[in-house]
């Protein structure tokens, strides 16, 4: 493990990078380092902003659709509960193998989403035929989600990127636009007994840290588990 593995570029599209790390706490500064860079990729990657716009636009049109007033609402708030509702539709919480820690980055979960639904059934058809045995003729309708998987590694990472990339482009802004990028973007980690065991995103709003932790299903934007210890590492953009 080097400073020039830890600051290299991520892995390109179809990319794998493997890395030997030490049973130590270097490993997990190692590992800290590379989700903290792959949010800093992300949040200048051509794709990850244009997909972010679209998510929030997506979001705040079905809201004004749905008949509710976005008048007076914080840009930075909105975007921020669109962009955590994405994440949690499309993501699914597994472990790691084991003794090996896999982090992907954000732009190869969100094309992990895109794969279509017909490629996904083709994959999945002896899964699907088992359930239809089970459950009956109405699975045929089910309608195959899009979808990424990862741990809390990539779970925090993923929604830190999103909201890293959101309101980002190339050009300036004007004078006089006001700067609706959220910012700052931090991970917060909890843990117990002396340990850090657990890391999710932690967005700002100003002075105002939004807790998301995808790993928990039931979970909604502001809630977090509870540690005896806690601590926070900013992405510095």
């Amino acid at each position: 493990m080097s400073q020039s593995a830890l600051m290299s570029p991520p892995p390109t599209t179809g990319q794998v990078i493997r890395t030997s790390l030490p049973d130590t706490f270097d490993g997990i500064r190692y590992e800290i380092g590379k989700m903290v860079n792959y949010v800093v990729q992300a949040a200048s990657d051509p794709f990850m902003i244009e997909h972010t716009r679209a998510i929030v636009d997506n979001y705040s049109q079905a809201a004004a659709m749905s008949g509710a007033s976005l008048a007076g609402v914080d840009p930075r708030g909105l975007a921020m509960e669109a962009l955590e509702t994405w994440c949690r539709q499309h993501y699914a919480y597994v472990n790691d193998p084991p003794n090996i820690e896999v982090i992907q980055t954000p732009k190869r979960m969100v094309k992990q989403t895109m794969i279509p639904a017909e490629v996904t059934r083709d994959v999945m058809a002896p899964i699907f035929e088992a359930m239809t045995i089970a459950l009956g003729p109405a699975v045929a309708e089910y309608e195959v989600p899009g979808l990424t998987a990862g741990d809390c590694d990539e779970g925090s990472t993923l929604m830190n990127a999103h909201c890293a990339a959101w309101g980002n482009g190339s050009s300036e802004m004007s004078a006089g636009e006001t700067d609706n990028r959220i910012r700052p973007i931090r991970f917060r980690f909890g843990g117990n007994g002396g340990t850090l065991h657990h890391v999710w995103a932690r967005p700002y709003l100003g002075e105002q840290g939004i807790d998301s932790d995808l790993t928990e299903p039931g979970y909604n934007l502001g809630d977090y588990s509870k540690f005896e210890q806690y601590e926070e590492v900013e992405v510095k953009l």
